[in-house]
């Protein structure tokens, strides 16, 4: 879980082109694909909606070997929280 965790991150991050985050991940196999879980912190200063956002990441996910599902929710950092 922590190696697929990092790859999606990575995928992300890459997408985007911003230090996103991503916790409570978690993932469910299923008959033909697997759902990747998570909540993922989009910093305040990339200007896409959260519908955007969410359509960015399941691109970047569906891409990597796998064949796995995002099932995200976009969180927004909280005041104070630093972006790693």
């Amino acid at each position: 879980v922590g190696e697929t965790r990092q790859k999606v991150q990575d995928a992300i991050r890459d997408e985007l082109n911003a230090p996103v985050t991503i916790h409570d991940f978690r993932m469910v196999t299923g008959p033909t694909h697997t759902n990747v879980i998570f909540d993922a912190v989009i910093p305040n200063e990339l200007s896409i909606s959260d519908e955007q956002a969410r359509k960015e990441i399941n691109q970047a996910v569906s891409r990597l070997p796998g064949n796995y599902h995002a099932v995200v929710t976009i969180d927004k950092p909280y005041l104070g929280e630093e972006e790693t």
